[in-house]
């Protein structure tokens, strides 16, 4: 129960990442080099594969099961507005550390 589950879960979550890492984080139409492979693997391999493993398995898919992936939606919603409303995190950029590095709490 909990693998099919997980599996509405990790297939739109995972096609979602694809579109908007290759669209806003790292647009493939702007980049006149071919990306490095970890970033090939990461962001779009792995998405096949996983779409490939979901066809050779016998796990149930069904339109009515994806009230998973909208609870999970849901609750990351309500979480991402929890955090801006009562404004948790720091909301300026650290002095101690370089920005990727920076902790947000």
């Amino acid at each position: 129960r909990y693998t099919v589950a997980f599996w509405y879960l990790i297939q739109p979550t995972s096609l979602i990442v694809v579109i908007l890492y290759w669209t806003l984080i790292n647009p493939i139409f702007n980049d006149p080099f071919l990306p490095e492979l970890s970033s090939i693997w990461a962001h779009l391999l792995n998405w096949l594969c996983l779409l490939v493993s979901l066809f050779a398995s016998r796990i149930p898919w069904s339109f009515k099961n994806s009230i998973w992936g909208l609870l999970f939606l849901v609750a990351y919603l309500l979480w991402t507005l929890i955090h801006f409303f009562l404004r948790i995190g720091r909301g300026f950029s650290c002095d101690l550390y370089p920005d990727p590095e920076c902790p947000i709490y």
